[in-house]
Order: C-alpha cells, then structure tokens, then sequence
C-alpha cells in the first residue's frame, strides 16, 4: 500500500468519532488534484480543513487527510459521525477510477481500515444527500463484492474477468453465473480447461493469466 502522510495544518481541534459503521465514497468531480489542494479548498469554504479521511489518486498513492479516527466533513452531519470519508481523485461522472485507485481502495481497507474497525461496508456519497457523487462511472457493486475477498487478479486474453475470486487451502476459485439467479464457485483450473485455455500464474502480482489459442 503506498500511503502517503500529507501534513494538513487544520484550524480547529477535530472531534474524535465514538463509532465507526461505514466508509463513504467520493470523486473529486473534476480534474485530479492533490489532497493538500483539496485541504486550501476547504479551508477556503471557511472548514477546519480538507473534509476527507483518504484521497487516492489515478496512479494509485493514497494521501492522507484528516486522521482516520477523528470525524470528517463530507457527507452531512448524520453520517460524518459515523464514517470514513474515502476520495477518489478525478471525475467518475466522465471516466471510471482507474484500476490502481481501485486496487489501492481495496488494500487501504484490507491493511489500514479492516484491521482497526472491522468489516465495513460502502455507501455513495449520493446515498446521503442529493449529488451524483461517488460519480455515475464508479463501480460501486464490483467494490462491494471484491473488497472483502483476496487480493488476486485473473486477466483472459490481457483482459481482466471482472468476477469474484477466493483462495481456499491454495487453490483459486472463481464465481461463475449459469441460469439467472445461480451462481457456483469453480476452481480455476477446471474453468481454464472448460475453455480450453492455458493457466499461469504470477506469484509476484498474485495474478492467474488465461491464454486461449
């Protein structure tokens, strides 16, 4: 995880949050700027500072914002209580996040959010109030199913297979979809013979390549 420790100067003492329930996701709506660029934005709007917990960027470096354990401004007073206000840098209503912003999400939840507060689930920023931020391109359902599952990639022909993956006693499975409204787990290897595909595996980026001939 390539996290790095922006030192925000806020304005007034942060309140500690008692609780901690979910994370919500945001975009920045606009070209992708520094976390520290976002902090004068906010300070401009007469805030304590940058309203965010975590801002990442298209590269996938994750910066901090406000300390993760005081309460953040970024999706209404109900909620800002309660939760971790994740930032993804760019505009989502025009592009999706790149797969490094996703990745980085994932292992900033698995090694820096997990680990402190448990399992935690996601909201759209427009779950709370009226925005279209997370933005209309994040894929919010692919982040819900993959963020608590391990951190292993399966590319097709160099194309990623967007389905959930587990490893039990070292051996990966995929879910696959048969009749609607059924799914199955399948080892991987026997969905490489289904389709007659050469399996390797890349230990170093975790990674199960499928080659059809």
């Amino acid at each position: 995880m390539n996290l790095i420790t922006v030192n925000h100067k806020f304005t007034n003492n942060l309140s500690k949050r008692t609780k901690t329930d979910e994370i919500v996701i945001h975009h920045q709506a606009g070209n992708a700027v520094p976390a520290a660029t976002m902090h004068q934005w906010h300070l401009d709007r007469g805030w304590f500072g940058i309203g965010y917990h975590f801002v990442i960027q298209p590269d996938g470096r994750i910066e901090t914002g406000r300390p993760i354990d005081t309460v953040g401004s970024h999706a209404g007073k109900g909620v800002n209580g309660r939760s971790i206000g994740v930032c993804f840098a760019g505009n989502v209503d025009i592009k999706p996040p790149t797969d490094q912003q996703i990745k980085s999400f994932y292992a900033l939840y698995r090694q820096a959010i997990k680990p402190r507060y448990g399992k935690l689930p996601i909201s759209g920023h427009n779950q709370h109030m009226s925005t279209t931020c997370p933005g209309r391109h994040m894929p919010m359902e692919r982040m819900r199913r993959e963020m608590d599952g391990d951190e292993f990639t399966v590319l097709l022909n160099g194309k990623r297979v967007d389905a959930p993956l587990k490893n039990e006693n070292g051996r990966l499975y995929i879910l696959l979809e048969g009749m609607p409204g059924q799914k199955h787990w399948v080892q991987l290897r026997a969905f490489a013979d289904l389709l007659g595909a050469k399996l390797q595996w890349v230990e170093a980026t975790k990674t199960a390549i499928l080659t059809v001939r």
